[in-house]
Order: structure tokens, then sequence, then C-alpha cells
């Protein structure tokens, strides 16, 4: 008895279907799953963003007291950077300097997170005392819409990260 499977052509564009239809698919997933993503990525680079600014405050405090010396956070809007100076131990008259090292670095906020606090130049200065001034919070945006809230405080309390709705 014989069997008649059909031609090797038929099998073939069979499979040609089918690996068509699996794109197909995986493409309509992907496109699906694309927006999730890509507000999932901007909250995880916001979260970061906020984090890297408080430890960088959080470092200037401790400096400021272990060293003798004024350090200043500073918060441009208009650029979207943030950077840390320190007062000249020998003149502390004398205008701030960057820090040296790898925390002297201008750092940038990633694309689409911005300051909200219109278009100026924020100043936080902690002294060898353990004061903040002034004491402040400054509101960190997406372009998702999320939002998170840092609270600069004075007198050896650790800098606040909290959500906004």
């Amino acid at each position: 008895m014989i069997l008649l499977t059909g031609s090797k052509r038929a099998r073939s564009s069979f499979v040609l279907i089918e690996l068509i239809l699996v794109i197909l698919l995986v493409a309509i997933i992907a496109g699906l799953s694309s927006p999730v993503f890509r507000n999932s990525f901007t909250s995880l680079e916001l979260k970061d963003a906020c984090f890297n600014i408080a430890k960088l405050a959080n470092y200037a405090q401790e400096m400021a007291i272990v060293e003798r010396a004024s350090y200043k956070l500073s918060l441009d809007a208009q650029t979207g950077k943030f950077w840390l100076s320190r007062s000249d131990l020998l003149n502390p008259g004398a205008s701030y300097q960057k820090v040296k090292g790898s925390y002297g670095e201008s750092f940038s906020l990633p694309r689409g997170i911005s300051f909200a606090v219109g278009n100026e130049l924020v100043e936080l200065f902690f002294y060898p005392d353990g004061r903040l001034q002034p004491e402040k919070q400054v509101k960190i945006s997406a372009v998702n819409g999320e939002s998170r809230l840092i609270n600069f405080k004075s007198l050896g309390s650790q800098v606040e990260i909290k959500a906004v709705n």
C-alpha cells in the first residue's frame, strides 16, 4: 500500500505560513509591551536620579562635618545638571570649588526627567556643624507624569525621597 504524503513543495509552504504567523504574533506582543516597558524604564531612571542626588547630599553633609569645611550642592533646573563643590579650607571666605574625584563630576538628569523648580539654580549649603541651609524640598518629574519629592533636612537627618501622586 502506498501512502500519498503530498509533494515536498506543499509541505515547505505550510512551514512558511506557520513561520509568518509566529513572527506576526511576536511582533504584536512586542508592540503591545513596548509602552509598558518604556514607562517602567522611565520610572526606574527617576528613582535612580533621586537616589543619586540624595546620596550626594548625604555625602556632602558627612564630609562637611569630617573635614570641617562647607560644602555646596547645586541643582541647575535649566540644564538638568547637579554637582558638589567645597569651600577652601585655607580661605573660608573664598568661592566654592568643585570637589576632586568622582564626587566632583557634573552629573546630568536622564532625558525626560527634570527638576520642577522653575528655571532657578538651587544651592544647598552644608556646614561643618551639620546644618543645612536652606532646608528645601525639590520636586523631580518625568515625562510619564510620575514625580518624586526630595526633602533636604538639617542636623543629621538623612535625605528623604517620597513619591508624589
